[in-house]
């Protein structure tokens, strides 16, 4: 079972990535296409390029959770405890 798990999150990882290079790259050639019909030199390039980045994030962060969801259900999370956890060393208290 956690052998899926894992070529499930390397599979999600993967199309993830490729999604973000084909959106950056359709962003590359809407840029170029409205920099040659608009003939505003490199402008709406980076104007594209540079809008895609928020946008990418937000849809790779979204389809990520919604995957995440469904390969880990939430009733397989497992409550940890936060006892000892807040970073300070309790060995070292002054009485």
């Amino acid at each position: 079972m956690e052998q899926s798990k894992l070529y499930a999150s390397v599979g999600l990882a993967l199309q993830m990535g490729c999604l973000l290079a084909v959106l950056a790259i359709v962003a590359l050639f809407v840029g170029l296409f409205l920099d040659r019909t608009l003939n505003t030199g490199r402008i709406a390039t980076v104007i594209c390029i540079v809008g895609s980045i928020p946008i990418n994030l937000i849809l790779v962060l979204r389809l990520t959770q919604l995957f995440i969801s469904r390969i880990i259900p939430r009733s397989d999370i497992q409550p940890t405890a936060t006892s000892g956890v807040t970073g300070v060393d309790d060995s070292a208290k002054d009485d």
